[in-house]
């Protein structure tokens, strides 16, 4: 993840986050600003989280776990959900990836192996 700050000398977080997007299209971005959502003018959707400024600790601490450990592919547009799909095929390892709603690993169907856990036990999907 990276965390972007809106105010920076030569370029915003904007910008920023455009050239980012090129680069890593599921990188997850998130905006530390002293500005609104509104404000901030992120038309395109760039960031998956906003902080406001002042921020406590705390805040910064909740907005990445949930960006990082919270089901992930929910916090990312189609687009960007169906890169990092096939950043994780193109490992060629073993991955696990956690949610409850199964159509957000739709464009996994055919190269993964899906389960669910059902009283406990782990099921074949």
């Amino acid at each position: 993840a990276a965390i972007l700050d809106m105010h920076m000398p030569e370029m915003d977080g904007l910008e920023l986050a455009r050239r980012l997007r090129e680069l890593r299209p599921t990188l997850p971005l998130m905006l530390f600003s002293s500005l609104g959502r509104r404000e901030v003018g992120d038309t395109e959707g760039y960031f998956a989280a906003h902080l406001q400024k002042p921020m406590r600790q705390s805040q910064l601490f909740d907005a990445l776990a949930s960006l990082l450990l919270d089901e992930a592919p929910a916090h990312l547009d189609e687009r960007r959900r169906a890169a990092l799909f096939d950043e994780i095929v193109a490992l060629n390892l073993q991955a696990f990836m956690t949610g409850t709603e199964r159509d957000l690993f739709a464009g996994l169907e055919g190269r993964a192996q899906f389960v669910r856990v059902t009283g406990g036990a782990l099921e074949s999907d």
